[in-house]
């Protein structure tokens, strides 16, 4: 379940504009000539609400090279100057008006339904929305391009979630478990998987499968065939990640899109949090 980025290609098209956001300077820029607040049109999909700094963090890992939150001593890469410069680029898409006002609140549904009912421009978002918008959207109106590439020429890409499975240690049925996990593991299982979800199959061969090639999924397919793609996902082995990103982050960030809280007050608080939990996993995990 990678990130990519669905694009409303009618309007590409009204611009005269190619289809393609090469770079996050381009996702910046279009987020700004997308936006006629008089039409009711806007250049992004913003998530204000919970798991939106998700999607900050995405961003400010690409602009500082970072594939982590966290520097080597465990401190939050948001006490860099450039990184709170590129936190402010991001979160300007929101007060420079180039995102619905209302979007301050907007989680996942919020954030897919202002792509699908024709009020933004563009939606970061995994794989499974590709079956939603078919189901809701015009052919030919929409499609899927791979994330940006950032200035070192690297695509610094989330992952929505990775689905696996596992058996229980303690399991009384080891043989019988194991031979499930092969059959749903099998490549031809896989790729039927893969196929009918609209995910990334996890063999590197289901891949050449003409399904990838063509379609919004070749936007997601095309990110996995690059080199240069740096997985860069958020500190999943932190207790408290869900608190940071679903309440206390939310919280925060709002506190500056509604002018109620500096710019720097909102960082550091973030660091903070994030650096007190690191180090602290640091030193029980050494």
């Amino acid at each position: 379940m990678l990130q990519g980025l669905f694009i409303r290609s009618d309007w590409f098209k009204e611009l005269n504009m190619p289809e393609t956001i090469a770079t996050w300077d381009d996702y910046f820029n279009l987020a700004q000539k997308f936006t006629d607040s008089a039409k009711n049109r806007y250049g992004i999909s913003f998530r204000g609400g919970a798991n939106g700094v998700i999607r900050a963090m995405e961003y400010v890992m690409a602009a500082v090279h970072s594939d982590s939150w966290f520097d080597k001593d465990g401190k939050s890469i948001l006490y860099k100057p450039e990184a709170q410069a590129a936190f402010k680029k991001f979160y300007d898409v929101y007060l420079n008006g180039n995102a619905p006002k209302e979007s301050v609140n907007w989680g996942f549904n919020e954030m897919v339904q202002g792509f699908l009912n024709g009020q933004t421009a563009i939606l970061n978002q995994t794989p499974e929305v590709i079956i939603t918008a078919q189901k809701n959207m015009k052919e030919g109106t929409w499609n899927v391009v791979p994330m940006p590439k950032a200035d070192d020429g690297k695509r610094y890409i989330f992952w929505g979630y990775t689905a696996a499975y596992a058996m229980s240690s303690k399991s009384q049925n080891k043989d019988a478990s194991w031979k499930l996990i092969e059959f749903l593991s099998s490549p031809e299982n896989n790729l039927a998987y893969s196929i009918k979800n609209s995910t990334i199959p996890i063999y590197k061969e289901n891949l050449k499968d003409p399904f990838f090639s063509k379609g919004p999924i070749a936007g997601y397919a095309g990110s996995m065939a690059d080199s240069n793609i740096v997985f860069a996902g958020p500190p999943s082995h932190l207790a408290k990640l869900g608190q940071f990103t679903g309440t206390f982050a939310v919280e925060e960030t709002q506190k500056y899109l509604t002018k109620a809280q500096s710019l720097e007050d909102t960082v550091k608080h973030l660091a903070d949090f994030l650096t007190k939990e690191q180090q602290a996993y640091m030193k029980e995990n050494p």
